[in-house]
C-alpha cells in the first residue's frame, strides 16, 4: 500500500476493492471504480449543458463509468480527445464536489455555478497538461475540443 494511502482511515478497504485508477486520476478512479461511492444525482441537464458547451450531440448519460467508456469510444482526433478527457474529468470532479457539498454541507451550487467550475478547472488542468501550447480563455470558452 502507498505510504498516502495509510494517512485514511478506510484507505485499506477502498484500495482493496476498487481497480487501479484510472489515467492517472485516482480520485476519477476511486469515484468511477468504487460501487460504494456514487454521484448525487447532477443539477437537471448538466450533461446536455456540457456537449453543447463542446459542440457535440449530446445523449443520456448513466453513469461516470458510461461516461469514460464514451470518451474512450469516440472518435476524435487525438488532440480533441485529450482536451474531451479533461473536460469529462473536470466535470466529474465538480460533480464529486456538488455531492459533497449536498451531503456534508447540506447546500447545493447551481447549475450555472457548476458549469463555470466546469469550465474553468478544465481550462487550468489542460493549461497545467500542455507546456509547449498556449491557449487563451476565450478560445477554450468558444471551441474547447478545437484549442490545439
Amino acid at each position: 500500500m502507498p505510504p498516502f494511502m495509510a494517512a485514511v482511515p478506510y484507505s485499506y478497504n477502498i484500495h482493496q476493492q476498487a481497480p487501479p485508477p484510472l489515467k492517472g486520476n485516482p480520485t476519477v478512479g476511486l469515484l468511477v471504480n468504487s460501487e460504494k461511492y456514487t454521484l448525487a444525482p447532477p443539477p437537471g441537464g448538466i450533461w446536455d449543458h456540457i456537449f453543447r458547451w463542446l459542440q457535440i450531440p449530446s445523449f443520456g448519460v448513466l453513469s461516470p463509468k458510461e461516461i469514460l467508456d464514451w470518451v474512450e469510444e469516440c472518435r476524435l482526433r487525438s488532440n480533441q480527445k485529450k482536451s474531451l478527457e479533461v473536460v469529462v474529468c473536470a466535470a466529474l470532479w465538480i460533480l464529486w464536489r456538488y455531492r459533497n457539498d449536498v451531503i456534508h454541507e447540506s447546500r447545493k451550487m447551481r447549475k450555472g455555478v457548476i458549469l463555470d467550475c466546469i469550465k474553468e478547472f478544465s481550462f487550468v488542468w489542460f493549461r497545467n497538461r500542455q507546456h509547449k501550447v498556449v491557449v487563451s480563455w476565450t478560445d477554450w470558452l468558444q471551441q474547447p475540443l478545437n484549442v490545439l
